[in-house]
């Protein structure tokens, strides 16, 4: 019978961390374990955890001295985890009773599967639910799963056999973003990707950093950099290389867009800081892998104007975004 370790990294999640792990002790599945990494929480997370573990022998608790972020407290649980499979589930996020029982049956019907998707639902405030609308599917190959994972066409809520996340930690080049990495290398190390029907509730949060005006989003800058580093030592396909360079470039005009929209309301030192991060993962970009389509657009130019081009790369997008309000206030 396949066991399954559960990871569940846990920094401050005094609000939602009850319900977490009561439904994770109601699985229909009981080959499991819980391993929850105790990322220097400042509230009551670990007293929970604590009371939860007298209640249950399966539950593991590891504690981090101090804040490593989420990367390193998954990297943490990867490392003590005795399960063939391992999932994970956010502090403020919730299984269905038989979720593990259902991600399990796909795992054990198929042996070529290294990583098997959970049906992804958000839940909002006020308990309206939502699947996730992306492609639908039985089994794709590791290599269609990473390329549909490069504009996330496929989520990345999965479960995969303990053996890839050791093969391929989790990616903590950055606090943010890193670990969006660590899904795509394991679709592509896959043999076979799966979906499941086993559900996962997202708590739908509007203080994530994908919904905060924050430098954290120029995190973006370093996690590429270090996906196309990764993509290189695998000895990727100058295709695939070629592909994932375009996509960079457009993560980067996508960057500068949330800095000319926001910038108002960052400090002096915080706007100087994402212009550091942008010249810098705009100055990776190797130009001589771009599509013509791409670069003919208006704010996609690459690094081809000598010395001063990265001043003429921000008047670009200055005119490309300028434009865009201006239109879409006519």
């Amino acid at each position: 019978m396949t066991k399954v370790s559960i990871l569940v990294a846990v920094y401050n999640g005094e609000k939602y961390l009850q319900e977490c792990l009561d439904s994770l002790l109601r699985q229909t599945y009981e080959n499991i374990e819980i391993i929850c990494v105790n990322d220097a929480s400042t509230d009551s997370s670990r007293d929970i955890i604590v009371a939860q573990m007298q209640r249950d022998q399966r539950i593991k608790l590891v504690d981090h001295v101090e804040n490593k972020g989420l990367a390193e407290a998954w990297n943490t649980g990867i490392a003590v985890a005795t399960g063939d499979v391992m999932g994970y589930l956010d502090s403020d996020d919730w299984y269905a009773d038989d979720t593990v029982q259902r991600l399990a049956s796909v795992f054990d019907a198929h042996d070529d599967a290294d990583c098997v998707l959970y049906r992804c639902i958000e839940v909002d405030s006020t308990g309206r639910e939502k699947d996730y609308s992306g492609r639908q599917f039985d089994s794709l190959s590791g290599m269609e799963a990473f390329q549909l994972s490069l504009d996330w066409s496929i989520h990345g809520v999965y479960a995969a056999r303990t053996e890839l996340f050791r093969r391929h930690p989790v990616d903590a080049t950055r606090r943010h973003f890193s670990n969006d990495n660590t899904t795509r290398i394991h679709y592509y190390q896959s043999r076979c990707v799966y979906q499941s029907d086993a559900p996962y509730y997202y708590r739908y949060n509007p203080a994530s950093i994908t919904n905060q005006i924050s430098v954290s989003r120029m995190d973006l800058m370093a996690a590429t950099q270090s996906m196309k580093r990764q993509l290189m030592d695998l000895q990727c396909t100058e295709q695939l290389i070629r592909r994932y360079e375009n996509m960079r470039m457009k993560v980067v005009v996508d960057a500068y867009y949330f800095y000319h929209t926001h910038r108002q309301e960052l400090s002096p030192e915080e706007r100087r800081y994402c212009l550091s991060e942008l010249r810098r993962g705009w100055e990776t970009i190797d130009s001589k892998l771009l599509d013509s389509s791409l670069t003919r657009k208006l704010g996609y130019s690459p690094r081809r104007f000598g010395l001063h081009s990265w001043m003429l790369f921000r008047i670009e997008e200055e005119i490309y975004f300028g434009l865009r309000r201006l239109l879409r206030r006519g």
